[in-house]
């Protein structure tokens, strides 16, 4: 019984390929609810990232996102719906390993920007989904720069969704609690995110071909090296659409994850 359930488990996280995303919210709509039916449990200290008092619980430089100090139901439904826009297509294109990482980073960066901050200008707290979201909206937004979201009827290309994420994340830094300045210190992940995906993919990818090939074979090496070939497919040079279509950006996803896996399963490399 408790592996039919584990099972069930497993496959509501991985059908849509990206069980992170998956339980990333799940955690976060659980602790909105308990939080927010007993509103006096102090749950949300022990998770929200506080630079004032943050080295004795470590642990909030990580779990700082699924924590939402506003308790706004409405702001709490769309952040839901932004975060996993841009989590789930880039968990899909990099994987679960590289992009439970790159959350990782993105989340520890950010905080640790400001409590760098802070003690130039002044306290804060990191809380919530929108913020987290606004790097991934940057790395989303590189990757995907022949596309366009429409943002409550008004068309959006990538650039400017790239620069909408990185007001969020200066936005909920602290100019939504009065401290604008130490929000400046917060993009330091977008900055982190902006170099990941111009440059860091391409030297942790060359990297692992290298150590693949000396250690593994040449068997580590295709696998790496369709990798590489595929990580950039959404900066390739698309027509620019009219508006964004869930449908058809599902199924060119598909289609995408679908190519990469015959190519894997060809034989071929790009070495020349």
């Amino acid at each position: 019984m408790f592996n039919d359930q584990r099972q069930q488990i497993n496959r509501f996280l991985y059908r849509n390929g990206t069980p992170i995303t998956v339980s990333v919210l799940i955690v976060y709509v659980v602790l909105f609810f308990i939080t927010l039916a007993l509103p006096g449990i102090p749950i949300l200290q022990n998770i929200i990232f506080s630079t004032q008092d943050w080295l004795p619980r470590f642990w909030t430089v990580f779990t700082w996102p699924v924590g939402d100090a506003a308790q706004q139901p409405i702001s709490a439904l769309f952040a839901i719906g932004w975060f996993y826009l841009f989590s789930s297509s880039l968990e899909r294109t990099w994987g679960g390993r590289d992009y439970g990482l790159f959350l990782a980073a993105m989340a520890s960066i950010t905080a640790l920007g400001m409590w760098l901050g802070s003690f130039l200008v002044g306290n804060g707290v990191a809380s919530g989904l929108w913020m987290i979201s606004g790097s991934l909206a940057v790395a989303w937004a590189l990757i995907n720069r022949g596309e366009t979201i429409n943002l409550f009827f008004v068309p959006l290309p990538a650039p400017a969704i790239g620069v909408l994420g990185a007001v969020l994340v200066w936005f909920y830094g602290g100019a939504s609690y009065g401290n604008p300045l130490l929000g400046l210190f917060a993009l330091l992940s977008c900055a982190a995110a902006y170099w990941y995906v111009t440059k860091g993919r391409y030297f942790s990818s060359r990297s692992s071909r290298t150590r693949g090939t000396s250690r593994r074979g040449d068997g580590y090496s295709l696998r790496t090296d369709s990798a590489a070939r595929f990580r950039n497919i959404g900066q390739e040079n698309t027509p620019s659409r009219t508006g964004w279509n869930p449908f058809r950006w599902w199924k060119d996803r598909q289609e995408r994850k679908r190519l990469e896996d015959i190519f894997r399963r060809s034989g071929f490399t790009d070495d020349k």
